[in-house]
């Protein structure tokens, strides 16, 4: 017993719901099976380390919805259920702390009664990863998010579009700001598990509020916009890089939108498409017949920003999911890829990931600095594809990693300060709808427990972490509490 009477922290979260033995029992079997040509002891080490990652983020999944459905108890305190957690997975108990206080608040963003008990529970500890990441204080994400609604009682995204979507994020006043999800975000398969990536998905649009609200690109997402409609701008850093996406797609190949998410690449499938149909397009037609005024041209320069703005908000989401280094980002990059990523990367076949396997396993096993670095500088050379795909996405990362670590103003201020100055009026066009893409589906080759590339995207996540050693400046900070 505590010594001011209250039960003691319990010693499993809930013994009903065990963590995914099942799932991280197969990934370590996969990791078993691998071929071992190439192996050495650093790049088990490699694996080894992936797996444990693996098992904990699995782990925390669980314990996370224990702690929710602990948090309906008032018999139990958020330091006792802080302090459960600190001992299933590790870390301090106040470093648990504020996502205990998230999911014990988190009730107040389902306004709807009978919003699904299990998507609820699904949406909840989606988000509370975000607090467990300190990536944002409970209180931060809470004044975001808002609120949380089905797809049955908010209406169509957009009446113009007429069609509705599986998921959105709206900006704006408190009767406004928040995210809908449709039935659509939550189908199974004959298994009873989920088609689509509700984790990243729910992670993205919480993306589209810190782009609208907090701050995170609002710079690049103004010179992109300029950029489109022709007027001469510096590009720069993140602004470069979508401007080169954006001109990427108009060429067969188009070789930066292949680096890019499955989101974003379904986002360029359906812009090409729009391209194509011109003002035949459905939804150009629909658009024209709520603004007669609006040409082709304008309606595809605000299809070809909102695609700008995808590619932000899906670095933004890839962030939220990662643990905050650069090597992580890395990895979760790679994850929400599309199947053949590999490709791009030059690691499509058996010698080529052999060589690479062997060549992240002396990088690992270097013991001084400059021997180190020097192998290093000879894996960018040899691993072009790669080296880009890393150089490309550092960018977008220390531009993230700026805004959401700044502290004068911090995030949660400038969320408040945008919510308190945003015109709902100021957003011209915005019930033209999205371009009405796909979103990526729970498992690929790239991500899920089974994943055949895991052990891939592990040696990936060691070489991204010595290739930035040099250039890391920006450290975590600790947790925020309410």
């Amino acid at each position: 017993m505590l010594d001011d009477g209250n039960p003691a922290p319990p010693e499993n979260l809930e013994p009903n719901i065990p963590p995914d033995a099942e799932n991280a029992g197969r990934l370590k079997k996969m990791v078993a099976e691998l071929p071992g040509s190439g192996e050495t002891d650093e790049t088990v080490s490699v694996r080894d380390r992936a797996v444990k990652e693996t098992d904990f983020r699995i782990e925390r999944a669980d314990s996370l919805k224990s702690a929710l459905k602990l948090t309906e108890s008032r018999e139990i305190s958020d330091e006792q259920i802080a302090a459960a957690l600190a001992k299933q997975l590790g870390r301090e108990e106040k470093g648990w702390l504020p996502t205990v206080q998230f999911l014990r608040s988190s009730k107040e963003l389902f306004p709807e009664e009978n919003f699904p008990v299990d998507r609820r529970e699904k949406i909840t500890c989606d988000l509370a990863e975000i607090v467990a990441s300190n990536h944002l204080s409970p209180e931060g994400l809470m004044m975001l998010v808002n609120q949380v609604r089905s797809r049955a009682s908010s209406g169509e995204i957009s009446e113009v579009a007429g069609y509705q979507a599986t998921a959105e994020y709206r900006p704006g006043s408190d009767d406004k700001r928040g995210i809908t999800v449709g039935d659509k975000l939550f189908e199974t398969d004959e298994q009873g598990k989920l088609k689509l990536d509700v984790n990243h998905t729910i992670k993205h649009e919480v993306s589209h509020g810190l782009v609208k609200h907090g701050g995170v690109f609002v710079a690049e997402k103004q010179a992109v916009s300029a950029h489109i409609r022709g007027e001469e701008q510096e590009l720069a850093g993140a602004v470069a890089q979508v401007a080169a996406i954006l001109e990427s797609a108009k060429t067969e190949n188009g070789r930066l939108v292949g680096l890019q998410s499955e989101l974003v690449q379904n986002v360029f499938t359906t812009l090409t498409q729009l391209e194509k149909n011109g003002e035949n397009d459905p939804l150009f037609l629909k658009a024209k017949g709520k603004y007669p005024e609006m040409t082709i041209e304008a309606y595809m320069n605000i299809r070809r920003m909102q695609a700008a703005e995808e590619i932000l908000t899906d670095k933004v989401g890839v962030y939220l999911g990662s643990e905050g280094s650069f090597s992580d980002f890395i990895r979760v990059s790679l994850e929400k890829s599309p199947d053949g990523i590999l490709t791009h990367l030059g690691l499509e076949n058996e010698e080529d990931q052999r060589a690479f396997r062997a060549d992240v396993g002396r990088m690992s096993a270097a013991k001084d600095e400059a021997g180190k670095a020097a192998i290093i500088v000879g894996m960018k050379g040899k691993w072009s594809g790669l080296n880009e795909y890393i150089d490309h996405n550092r960018v977008f990362y220390d531009q993230i990693r700026k805004e959401m670590a700044s502290s004068e103003p911090t995030i949660e201020e400038k969320i408040e300060a945008s919510i308190e100055e945003y015109d709902d009026d100021d957003d011209i066009y915005s019930d033209i709808g999205d371009m009405q893409s796909s979103l990526p589906m729970a498992q690929n080759s790239n991500r899920g427990p089974q994943a055949s590339n895991n052990d891939l995207i592990a040696l990936a996540k060691a070489f991204a972490e010595g290739w930035s050693q040099e250039t890391d400046i920006i450290k975590p900070e600790p947790a925020k509490g309410l």
